[in-house]
């Protein structure tokens, strides 16, 4: 039993050495043509300079229905992108840090885009131009690490028309 005692300890010890101010974990936010788009986010720096970053968002649709076409009215929450990539370090200083950000995102999720302009209802009926296939783009950002708390932009972009700014908040571990 002592045995135990001592290895769990020795092995905490090392965990949090060999884990500290490595993992950063963020929260994201995005908004576009009747959705709104939550996300989660972690970088995990490897070396001190450069790490990877991945990610994962989904979307809430909020329109009005009389609004759009080919969609149901659907609330529920839905897979909306995946990212990967590199992160790395900019410039250090003792409590501050900049970190760009950039690799692959894949979307799966409705990109609405006006099709028809009623003048006597004064409103656009939507499409999803997505079709519901899979496209892929950039996902680039920069970061800013102030003592344990981050906040950062985001630009996401896919090769068709998708073009997304997400705001990033976030805790260092």
């Amino acid at each position: 039993m002592k045995i135990i005692r001592i290895l769990f300890i020795v092995i905490s010890f090392l965990t949090q050495e060999t884990i500290a101010q490595k993992v950063s974990v963020m929260a994201t936010y995005g908004q576009s043509t009747f959705m709104y788009s939550p996300g989660i986010e972690a970088n995990y720096f490897f070396h001190e300079k450069i790490g990877v970053q991945l990610g994962v968002n989904a979307f809430l649709l909020d329109y009005q229905p009389d609004q759009l076409v080919n969609i149901s009215n659907d609330d529920a929450f839905n897979f909306h992108s995946f990212n990967i990539g590199l992160c790395g370090t900019i410039v250090k200083r003792e409590n501050f840090k900049t970190v760009y950000i950039i690799g692959g995102k894949m979307y799966h999720s409705p990109l609405f885009a006006p099709l028809h302009f009623f003048n006597s209802e004064n409103h656009y009926i939507y499409y999803d131009i997505s079709e519901g296939k899979v496209e892929y783009g950039l996902d680039t950002g920069l970061l800013f690490y102030i003592e344990k708390y981050i906040i950062g932009v985001k630009f996401d972009t896919d090769f068709s028309n998708r073009y997304q700014i997400r705001y990033v908040f976030g805790w260092l571990f």
